[in-house]
């Protein structure tokens, strides 16, 4: 059984509007200029304040909420207030938080580093020329990077480099959606060349391959649910889980049909046609038009539609 709690309109593409999760309610870009903050138990607005364009996805710090856009923006998690706003390079993109430090830059290598205070935003450290990296992600105290056959885990207070791994293939460009998935405090899983995924681990410079796939995958972070990840075949045409551990295939969903980004747990995955698709080969059906999933706990489902963001008890 299917219940639909709550449904807002965002007026563009869900794909385009990057929800976060935190303390009980979800951040949501509207209109392509608009950051909303809606209440998770019954979608009431709690806040809503003019981003700029095209904002990159908000990250929460906190009792903060970071907006990358024509400019960086710290609000107030609790009433949108803008506590401070900083400038950034032309094509700025990423952003990252980690050891109360915010991280721009990298995208395509248009722009060079830039790090924040994250208290009063000031600038914190800036390179000297334009860095090219996969979307950045916080790992413990530090942030991980990647470019190539390389991936570099770096302080944010300082931006010294601290370790550095060699990948066995080289990364995909990911553009906007990332590589990495931060397992715990000591590993991260990586999708690197066509078909593979490798783990980084903090007491060895050694990439170990995790899983060479046969055939190829999407150029996309692994979904971690439930223990396991999950990676789209190219296309997102069917997908498999593995176990972090030694690469074991746990489950997989042979179905010639595009899925949604994103897992139901404990195996479900979800179509853009609106179907979950459960392990014991029996389906639930939701909206149409989906584009990703993330699980809320206690059977509920959020999902971005067409236009709109949906919130499911299932």
């Amino acid at each position: 059984m299917v219940t639909k709690l709550w449904d807002r309109v965002l007026h563009q593409r869900g794909a385009y509007s990057k929800p976060a999760i935190a303390n009980g309610s979800v951040l949501v870009h509207e209109r392509h200029t608009r950051l909303v903050c809606l209440d998770l138990a019954d979608g009431a607005l709690k806040w809503d304040v003019p981003v700029g364009d095209w904002p990159d996805r908000p990250v929460v710090a906190g009792p903060r909420v970071l907006v990358l856009s024509q400019g960086l923006r710290c609000l107030s998690l609790a009433t949108g207030e803008v506590l401070w706003r900083d400038e950034v390079e032309r094509y700025t993109r990423y952003l990252a938080v980690a050891n109360d430090v915010v991280l721009t830059g990298g995208w395509r290598g248009y722009s060079p580093l830039q790090a924040f205070d994250l208290t009063d935003g000031r600038l914190r450290w800036q390179t000297p020329e334009p860095v090219r990296t996969q979307r950045p992600v916080a790992w413990g105290d530090g942030l991980l990077l990647g470019n190539g056959s390389r991936a570099w885990l770096i302080d944010p207070r300082t931006g010294r480099e601290q370790q550095s791994w060699q990948l066995p293939e080289p990364l995909r460009d990911a553009e906007l959606r990332g590589l990495f998935t931060v397992l715990d405090a000591d590993r991260c899983a990586v999708r690197c060349g066509t078909s593979s995924v490798a783990v980084l681990q903090r007491n060895s410079t050694e990439a170990e391959l995790l899983r060479t796939h046969d055939g190829p995958l999407l150029p996309e972070a692994p979904v971690l649910a439930d223990g396991l990840l999950w990676l789209r075949r190219q296309g997102g045409i069917g997908a498999l889980a593995v176990d972090p551990s030694d690469g074991t295939v746990v489950h997989r969903i042979d179905v010639q049909l595009h899925l949604a980004h994103g897992v139901f747990p404990p195996a479900a995955a979800v179509t853009e046609a609106g179907t979950v698709l459960h392990p014991d080969g029996t389906t639930t059906r939701l909206g149409t038009r989906i584009s990703a999933v993330q699980d809320l706990g206690d059977g509920r489902l959020l999902a971005l539609t067409r236009n709109s963001l949906r919130v499911y008890r299932i």
